[in-house]
């Protein structure tokens, strides 16, 4: 019987052990009736209930704890222990996550590969298959043949660069599928800060239906981060990680995110034609920010503050980040092989993004309804060209019934060298809902980009525009735009979903999305099959609508 079976039993039934070793001690003495002298019988009862006094001790000794502490490493293997071995106590910094929520009920965290009640460290990731049927996809020409050549010849009955539905597997439309490792330090008390413990994470992304990366050469493409944590500092962190913003408007983006502004990493859903909002929250390279520094606190019960940094990404030393190449006739002054690599030397601020966010949580409407409200201003420099934005948003929260979220964007960014091209501004808003009946959840959502006056990539003359904050590739800058081909234009998205939550790590859902665009703006849609969403039929087509279902496992 191994140590926790034994500890059970114990715990569960302790009068009938007792009762056994009683009807036990009478058999073995059974001549005890049969002792001729009364005083005799008298001794021999006293010695029994001495023995039987021992034996209850003993099994009291074996009782679990009910404290906080950790079991010891040999009670959580299964592996009895050799006598009584005293379980140290669990630090303070490692009773709580950074967000100073108890590490027990909570959302999934992982599981734990090693846990000394000094450093811990976990394994945490999500898997998501997703099947989709996605309207106006644009047909390929098919390549054939011994020389394997583009030509167009009908596919499925349609002719090369008709429109036509596709239906299988798509990158997951709810969540980028994962897997990370984070670790935990405890560090005790420095001077005023106490319960102070160092963070880290690592996490990757991968394509579910292929197995390959996300991103090719990248290993962890969404988290590479350490830092530090206590109630008293807040949460600071160094490395690659979401913008500040993007971890803010999360509460109001979609109906998908918390409802309150939290210290940990946040995001919005992962692939469907909705989700380009998320751009006005990028800074630096893309959505995630290289090379930075994140600080956000806790304030009382209510006020949160963050400020974040990343340093510029555009020069030859360092690392990551891509720069422009070739579009000023050759590499541009101050960038060296296409710029890979930190801050450009005597232009530091080239490439570099600041963000500030004010967030107020739980403000009590009576009852149970609160509300949750935030700003952040966001604002980087690419390519010696700035982009500003500010967000502004929040939800209501009526109990655990239903929540609805709303949210209000302005974005302007220079265009062309010296801004030749003038000035790109957007207005976006947005507003959703979700209410939960028992296990299941519905949601549905609406949001609005007004686009005026924005360039083209590849030096003007490509088929999209640029998306905001995003500069992952020289023909994705800014500099790109010309003058004589801007354009202006709206993008509407409506998007809805069921989900059904198994139980905390497990959801399956259905869940679609249409999107239509007007004007002579141009962007790619969701699918990645060369279909553009644009109001002139020279670049893509108009509408769209996406149906997926999936399963989401979290651990």
């Amino acid at each position: 019987m191994c140590t926790s079976t034994f500890m059970s039993l114990s715990n569960k039934r302790p009068n009938y052990i007792l009762r056994a070793a009683i009807a036990g001690l009478f058999i073995v003495n059974s001549n005890l009736v049969q002792a001729d002298d009364l005083a005799d019988l008298k001794a021999q009862v006293e010695r029994q209930n001495q023995k039987i006094q021992e034996l209850q001790k003993l099994l009291e000794n074996l009782k679990p704890t009910t404290s906080n502490s950790a079991p010891s490493a040999s009670a959580a293997s299964g592996v009895a222990s050799v006598g009584p071995t005293p379980v140290a106590a669990v630090p303070e910094s490692l009773r709580l996550d950074q967000d100073g929520t108890a590490i027990i009920n909570q959302y999934p965290d992982g599981l734990t590969l090693f846990d000394n009640n000094k450093t811990r460290l976990k394994i945490y990731g999500l898997v998501e298959p997703t099947l989709s049927h996605v309207t106006q996809q644009k047909v390929a020409s098919i390549p054939y043949g011994k020389t394997g050549s583009l030509v167009s010849i009908s596919a499925d009955g349609q002719p090369a660069s008709a429109r036509a539905t596709t239906f299988g597997f798509q990158t997951s439309w709810f969540s980028g599928n994962r897997l990370g490792f984070s670790f935990e330090h405890d560090l005790g008390s420095v001077g005023a800060v106490s319960s102070l413990k160092a963070i880290a994470q690592l996490e990757s992304e991968f394509e579910l239906p292929t197995g390959s990366l996300d991103t090719s050469n990248t290993l962890f493409k969404r988290d590479a981060w350490a830092g530090f944590y206590s109630p008293d500092l807040g949460r600071i962190t160094f490395g690659r990680q979401n913008t500040l913003t993007r971890d803010v408007t999360q509460t109001w983006g979609d109906p998908y995110g918390t409802a309150e502004v939290v210290l940990r990493e946040g995001g919005y859903t992962n692939v469907n034609n909705f989700k380009q909002l998320v751009y006005y929250s990028g800074g630096g390279p893309s959505a995630a920010l290289d090379s930075a520094v994140v600080w956000k606190k806790k304030f009382g019960d209510h006020w949160l503050i963050g400020l974040a940094h990343s340093f510029g990404f555009q020069g030859s030393g360092g690392s990551g980040g891509l720069g422009p190449s070739g579009l000023y006739g050759a590499i541009a002054p101050g960038y060296a092989s296409a710029g890979q690599g930190g801050p450009v030397p005597g232009d530091s601020s080239n490439g570099a993004t600041n963000e500030a966010s004010l967030a107020y949580n739980g403000l009590s409407l009576g009852g149970d309804t609160k509300l949750n409200a935030n700003y952040s201003y966001n604002s980087a420099t690419i390519d010696d060209l700035k982009q500003t934005a500010n967000l502004i948003g929040g939800n209501i929260v009526f109990g655990p019934l239903l929540r609805l979220n709303a949210g209000y964007i302005t974005y302007t960014a220079e265009q062309g060298p010296h801004n030749s091209a003038g000035n790109r501004t957007d207005k976006a808003s947005t507003i959703s809902s979700s209410v939960n009946v028992g296990q299941t959840s519905f949601s549905l959502g609406f949001n609005e980009m007004n686009i005026n006056n924005a360039g083209f990539g590849s030096g003007g003359k490509g088929s999209t525009i640029m998306n905001p904050f995003v500069a992952i590739a020289p023909n994705q800058s800014m500099l790109n735009a010309v003058r004589s081909n801007l354009a202006s234009g709206h993008k509407k998205a409506v998007y809805g979903a069921i989900v059904y939550h198994w139980d905390n790590q497990t959801d399956l859902y259905i869940a679609s999305d249409y999107a239509k665009v007007d004007g002579g703006i141009s962007m790619g849609d969701a699918a990645h099959n060369g279909t553009n969403l644009s109001g002139n039929p020279a670049l893509g087509v108009a509408r769209e609508v996406e149906i997926a279902t999936g399963v989401r496992f979290k651990f």
